[in-house]
């Protein structure tokens, strides 16, 4: 008996394609806020510290 849930966890892929596009500080402000708050695999969230560094070309 084939299950699609157990089918779709062995099978999927995470296809990442990045750019040099920049992101606005809000969209910025809102995927840090999301990742403070995500459920982790210890559950110890929020997490307290992190730091962000911005591509200067250097």
């Amino acid at each position: 008996m084939t299950n699609p849930i157990i089918d779709a966890i062995k099978n999927r892929r995470s296809t990442r394609q990045f750019t040099d596009e920049q992101i606005m500080e809000e969209q910025m402000d809102t995927l840090l806020e999301s990742a403070i708050w995500a459920a982790d695999d210890v559950l110890s969230r929020p997490c307290p510290r992190g730091s962000i560094c911005r591509n200067t070309g250097v």
